[in-house]
């Protein structure tokens, strides 16, 4: 009897229906677990949460798998800061990891992976900025204020001299500075045997530009560093949008000027020339084990180029390039004579189109990664990948994308060959490594401790109120594009917008999908507009923003005050 009753459980338990249904919601949980993951909604959701409870929990990752052409991979991470800080850079120090945040705070990884503070901030007078009236303008804003690049060059046995390039706030201006500081290492960390000197300025002193925003992006800053020789180190410097379009001026073609420059500065007395001229905004430098010199940089929606300098070459910015004046449909950049060409002047290795919004460059160890021997190793920001340029002497073959899904701001190759990543966003330090060698099977430790950094850094404020938090948020993630001084750029101008008719702002070229949408901008489509702009207008140019929950809504908040203030 009891063995009649088990078995008639059982199939009642096993039963076609209950399969059927079993089998539905395994699929509909894959499917969905899928989506998400491909959304980034776990990762958005917990970087959410982190600013609602405040400093965010330490985190690390074990090793998980990638593939690439050439070698399987393994990558790791490690939580170095705000999920909410953009930029930062970094270097290696004996086997210490180096940051610098995107306001000069000097961090390390110590011998268990936790971040540790170096007393000495880099010198941007960022005090005086607090203290400035440019401090509450809108058109301005401290975060454009940035740490750009370090240099870490071996002294002596125990000893580095630290190069660091950053912006420093003067007044009615900004200055691009290279300074140098003296470390001992130990196996007990680093310390610091000098201050900050300063061992170079470019001229002049940049003034605010007379259109739009009064300082471009960090990212129009370049600032990237190498050893170029015994005596000299060679830094790439952008133009800020000082172009003739968003500014009256042309930078990168005057030659009493060191925008839009590579410079090449004397190490011991600060002298200078320029290496090569006509650059936009040169995010990566790179001289390869023969001594060819490799820089990267974004070019106007489209035109991202990789270029093999030459001394007393002139690349064409900002007469020529690839990319086009931004909008749609696509409209030739102002300057170029011929549309879309790039004649009469040095050309690029390679150009993408569309842009990657290409990052910095490096090589990778050839003992670790040695099918990547004879490549250079790009990282993107706006494709949230890894890029192999596989060479055959001076000629790029292919471009391999390897999906990270991180925008990446500065990679640098380790003394022990594993990869270090600094993303852009989410504040993860992230290792690559080899999976066909032998590695320790130890994932990195967690950091910690994370000390605190400046208040601009971090968009997480105990005292912001939904507006200012709206603010930050819209420079962080929208003022590249948008400006809310009624400026043309990679989008409309967004002051007024709310009770403007969709895609009518006169002379910016919108997409199809947009310019068929009928009505106004109310506070509710304009989130989901932010939130999810595939969803609201399929085939729209606008990109998926992937933002954290709250950030549409905070945004949207502060447009309204652009408004408000715009019609008073």
């Amino acid at each position: 009897m009891a063995a009649r009753k088990l078995s008639e459980a059982v199939a009642k338990l096993v039963s076609p229906a209950r399969i059927v249904a079993a089998l539905v919601l395994l699929l509909v949980g894959a499917v969905g677990g899928i989506v998400a993951q491909r959304a980034h909604i776990p990762r958005r959701v917990a970087d959410a949460l982190d600013r609602f409870v405040g400093e965010p929990a330490p985190r690390r990752s074990g090793w998980t798998s990638i593939s690439s052409n050439r070698h399987q991979l393994q990558m790791a991470s490690v939580r170095v800061w705000d999920p909410s800080i953009k930029g930062g850079s970094l270097a290696q120090m004996g086997d210490f990891v180096v940051l610098a945040s995107p306001q000069g705070r000097l961090l390390y990884l110590d011998a268990a992976d936790n971040v540790r503070a170096i007393d000495g901030d880099a010198r941007m007078n960022i005090e005086a900025v607090r203290s400035d009236p440019l401090y509450n303008d809108t058109r301005f804003d401290v975060r454009a204020l940035r740490t750009h690049d370090l240099l870490a060059i071996q002294t002596g046995a125990d000893t580095y001299d630290l190069y660091a390039s950053f912006d420093r706030f003067s007044s009615a201006c900004v200055d691009f500075v290279i300074a140098r500081r003296q470390f001992r290492v130990s196996p007990e960390g680093l310390t610091p045997i000098s201050r900050w000197r300063d061992l170079w300025s470019a001229r002049p002193c940049l003034r605010w530009r007379d259109r739009g925003p009064l300082l471009s992006q960090p990212s129009m800053a370049g600032g990237r560093m190498e050893r170029l020789n015994g005596e000299e180190i060679l830094v790439t410097i952008g133009d800020r949008h000082h172009d003739g379009y968003y500014d009256s001026e042309q930078l990168a073609m005057d030659p009493n000027v060191d925008y839009g420059k590579l410079v090449a500065v004397n190490m011991t007395t600060g002298a200078s020339r320029h290496y090569a001229i006509g650059v936009r905004n040169p995010l990566g430098l790179a001289i390869d084990r023969e001594g060819r010199i490799w820089e990267t940089e974004n070019g106007p929606q489209g035109g991202d180029e990789i270029n093999r300098i030459e001394e007393g070459a002139n690349y064409g910015w900002p007469i020529v390039t690839y990319g086009m004046n931004y909008g749609t449909p696509p409209r030739n950049w102002p300057s170029n004579p011929t549309f879309g060409g790039h004649d009469g002047f040095q050309q690029p290795s390679i150009a993408f189109v569309p842009s990657i919004g290409i990052g910095n460059i490096f090589l990778a160890d050839p003992n670790e990664f040695p099918h990547w021997a004879d490549s250079l190793l790009v990282t993107s920001l706006r494709a949230q990948s890894l890029h192999i340029v596989k060479l055959e002497g001076d000629r790029v073959m292919y471009v391999e994308p390897i999906p990270l899904n991180y925008r990446i701001r500065d990679a640098i190759s380790l003394t022990d060959g594993r990869l270090a990543l600094l993303t852009d966003e989410h504040g993860l330090l992230l290792f690559i490594r080899n999976a066909e060698r032998t590695h320790p099977s130890d994932p990195p430790a967690s950091a910690a401790s994370v000390p605190p950094l400046a208040l601009e850094e971090s968009l997480t404020d105990a005292n912001a109120t939904p507006v200012s938090e709206g603010r930050a948020y819209f420079v962080a993630q929208c003022s590249a594009c948008h400006s809310v001084s009624g400026d043309l750029g990679v989008g409309p101008p967004l002051n007024g917008v709310i009770g403007r008719e969709i895609a009518s702002v006169s002379g910016f070229g919108y997409s199809a999908a947009l310019d068929g949408q009928s009505g106004v901008w109310t506070e509710t489509r304009l989130e989901a507009f932010i939130d999810r702009p595939q969803e609201f207008a399929p085939g729209t140019a606008m990109p998926a923003t992937a933002l954290p929950i709250p950030w549409a809504n905070r945004i949207v908040a502060y447009l309204k005050t652009e408004r408000a203030r715009e019609t008073q």
